[in-house]
């Protein structure tokens, strides 16, 4: 049986309330990838099962003034904070042609965790749907049409058996935490970079 309560959580609309903070996470990690992207990219290459990772992400997204208008102060999960930093680094590197850097690698990218090895499988067996649902704005009704053909990919990508729940803004970021590595890894002679 495939992960049933994924899809529909997936498939699930977020309340209204949310998406003002989802849209802001996402410019949040935009700016400070754009302002540290060395940084950012050094910090998303690292263990995120490690308790070094997940306390200099929090020392990371708590140290960067100028990004947050309104003097105020964003509350999110890691895993959506990291997922926007991702995002951010990609816009910043493939304006357009993400989908084509999405190719399988030279060498096989190691795994983390079952959501990871989903993510990874998800970004390289769909791109194009992978770059359109990171092109559009969280909550937006674009994102919920770009995640449709993601969900029908879905089923390839899961083991046999494997049930995980993710609700939108969760899968958006595990993708985009997949997409820059599969994007950052070395390519086969001839492929995009």
């Amino acid at each position: 049986m495939i992960a049933l309560a994924f899809l529909a959580a997936v498939a699930a609309q977020a309340p209204a309330a949310p998406q003002v903070s989802l849209t802001e996470m996402q410019d949040y990690g935009r700016c400070v990838a754009n302002r540290q992207p060395g940084r950012a990219a050094r910090l998303l290459d690292g263990d995120y099962r490690t308790e070094e990772y997940n306390k200099a992400l929090r020392l990371f997204a708590q140290n960067m003034n100028g990004c947050v208008d309104r003097g105020g102060r964003l509350r999110s999960g890691q895993l959506l904070f990291a997922g926007a930093l991702a995002e951010g680094l990609l816009a910043r590197e493939y304006k357009t042609g993400l989908a084509a850097a999405l190719v399988t690698p030279a060498v096989p990218i190691a795994s983390r965790s079952e959501t990871e090895t989903m993510a990874l499988c998800l970004a390289m067996k769909a791109p194009a749907e992978t770059e359109a649902l990171l092109a559009t704005k969280p909550a937006s009704p674009e994102e919920g049409a770009a995640i449709k053909p993601l969900v029908a990919a879905l089923p390839d990508c899961l083991v046999e058996g494997q049930q995980m729940t993710l609700n939108k803004p969760g899968l958006r970021a595990v993708l985009a935490l997949a997409a820059l590595r599969v994007a950052s890894a070395p390519k086969p002679a001839g492929a995009a970079k």
